[in-house]
């Protein structure tokens, strides 16, 4: 499984630039992210490749971060398949969003189940990317 960062931001011009660039001066690469609108603010969903590192810079910040499992998923497998799996294995998909190249994340609401299925499957599940 992959961790992903969660960074709860004021939903205005330069809040997101600002996060950026507390992260490229820590030397953290986001290599995925995901933004939702939730009306004065917004949630940002990312996959780093230094977590520790992120954490750190944007605590310092005063930024509100946390962290949680998710799945890393070849979307070559096709996302009907993925679905149709993580469905009829009662596992909820709460939300996904896309890397680069064939990447998709997931948070599900059973991580470990889930990851258990999609590889007997033949689904590649990453733990690392």
């Amino acid at each position: 499984m992959i961790t992903q960062l969660s960074v709860f931001l004021e939903n205005k011009p330069g809040r997101l630039s600002e996060m950026a660039r507390l992260l490229q001066e820590a030397g953290v690469n986001i290599k995925a992210m995901g933004i939702a609108e939730a009306g004065n603010h917004g949630i940002v969903r990312m996959v780093v490749d230094n977590v520790d590192l992120a954490v750190k810079a944007l605590q310092k910040a005063g930024m509100a971060v946390s962290k949680v499992d998710i799945l890393a998923i070849d979307m070559r497998a096709g996302v009907y398949q993925i679905s149709k799996i993580l469905g009829d294995h009662e596992i909820n998909i709460d939300y996904a969003y896309t890397g680069s190249g064939s990447i998709i994340f997931m948070k599900v609401s059973d991580e470990g189940k889930a990851y258990q299925v999609l590889k007997s499957a033949g689904v590649k599940v990453y733990d690392t990317i």
